[in-house]
């Protein structure tokens, strides 16, 4: 557990896991966005 230990603190790496998070959630909602655009317009894609 040394590596980690050189990352930083335990709260850097909770705020490292929440921005992975948060992006990884972001990227879910557009790609389900952009299905209902798409398939709305009546374009092949997503």
């Amino acid at each position: 557990m040394n590596f980690i230990r050189g990352w930083g603190d335990e709260a850097s790496m909770k705020s490292f896991l929440k921005s992975t998070l948060g992006f990884g959630i972001a990227a879910i909602i557009l790609n389900t966005l952009w299905g209902v655009i798409t398939s709305r317009i009546g374009l092949k894609g997503g």
